[in-house]
């Protein structure tokens, strides 16, 4: 069985806590999770953008360039020279 708190004032979550503890030895398990609500929410609908990241700035120093020459293998071509199979 599971029991989720939204404690929103510190005094009582922390009274609260106080007293689970307390039942620790009949067996229960605290999980505490200190994200807000709404922060959690904010996270998920707000996401972060990165820009000029040390990693897009590292993957466009040195662009590779393809020759006209280049062949590109199927799927099936390059599963072979990899020794990986599938099965459709």
């Amino acid at each position: 069985m599971t029991i989720t708190l939204n404690v929103q004032n510190e005094q009582l979550f922390d009274k609260i806590l106080w007293f689970l503890n307390h039942l620790k030895n009949d067996g229960l398990e605290i999980l505490i999770n200190r994200t807000k609500p709404k922060e959690l929410a904010s996270a998920f609908l707000n996401p972060i953008k990165v820009e000029n990241s040390d990693f897009i700035s590292r993957m466009t120093q040195n662009p590779r360039r393809i020759s006209a020459d280049t062949k590109f293998l199927s799927r099936d071509e390059a599963n072979e020279l990899s020794g990986f199979t599938t099965t459709d």
